[in-house]
């Protein structure tokens, strides 16, 4: 190398490893496998905690009723993965309506029937007697409401008496307290009663 030569500040000889290095990226054919596995371990990372949950009954339905939330750090019971779907069917059926010595009437109705989740985690602290998280789903009636019907009595005073059953229309499991659909009931009796006194 001559003196009034001046070095080069890069040398050319040697490649890169950096610059020629290439992402990788799964074939065309892959990639809706690739995708899947993705999902597949999002749903994986999803894991049940016992502290700072807020509000886990007031969630949708599902499985997503039973991840509880936390802020911190907290205590892993088992993964999202082994939680069992729980399911509930609103079933069509026809019920006989009856009063009386009046002629019975059969109307259509739906009844609810399904297997949901139920939960009880203890608390780990010995000197608090709450558990960490109780859950207890039914299937039961999601909307429901008060239908008149009306029965014909052929030789009776009156000759026709309305009466009053209660129809389901969707069914659904849900976390809620042991006597929350009797309260529903008798609120809907209520407002039933109300409606009639007002026409």
């Amino acid at each position: 190398m001559d003196k009034n030569e001046v070095a080069p500040l890069i040398d050319e000889s040697t490649p890169n490893r950096n610059l020629s290095r290439k992402r990788r990226q799964p074939p065309d054919t892959q990639k809706g496998s690739h995708r899947r596995r993705r999902k597949r371990r999002r749903r994986h990372r999803l894991l049940l905690r016992t502290r700072n949950y807020s509000n886990p009954g007031n969630s949708s339905g599902g499985r997503d009723r039973f991840l509880l939330k936390a802020d911190g750090p907290g205590q892993v019971i088992f993964g999202a993965d082994e939680v069992k779907k729980d399911w509930c069917r609103t079933i069509p059926f026809n019920q006989t309506v009856t009063s009386g010595r009046c002629r019975p009437k059969v109307v259509k109705n739906n009844l609810c029937y399904g297997q949901c989740n139920s939960f009880f985690i203890p608390q780990s602290e010995r000197t608090s007697n709450k558990v960490a998280f109780q859950s207890c789903a039914n299937c039961k009636p999601q909307r429901l409401r008060w239908v008149n019907v009306t029965l014909s009595c052929p030789g009776q005073t009156p000759p026709k008496v309305q009466t009053t059953i209660l129809k389901v229309e969707s069914c659904r499991c849900i976390a809620a307290e042991r006597d929350e659909l009797n309260q529903t009931i008798r609120y809907q009796r209520k407002k039933s009663k109300s409606n009639h006194a007002v026409q």
